[in-house]
């Protein structure tokens, strides 16, 4: 098996969050179950969707000072 072969299937769940303080750590929660690497990216909210999900284990989050927009 070369290099590329194992690359295939690997996959990482990226989530996006601009104030959804409701639903963010259900849904970081949900997707840790499937096994693969999560990252939260918070576009800069103004809510409390870090704080939801800040002290959840196994994710990684990434927050932008203030809203960028999807294509940051």
């Amino acid at each position: 098996m070369n290099q590329t072969d194992r690359k295939i299937g690997r996959v990482a769940i990226v989530i996006p969050v601009y104030n959804h303080e409701g639903m963010i750590a259900q849904v970081a929660k949900e997707a840790l179950k499937l096994g693969g690497p999560v990252f939260v990216i918070d576009d800069g909210s103004t809510d409390r969707s870090y704080e939801r999900i800040r002290d959840i284990a196994g994710i990684a989050v990434i927050r932008h000072d203030r809203n960028r927009g999807k294509g940051a």
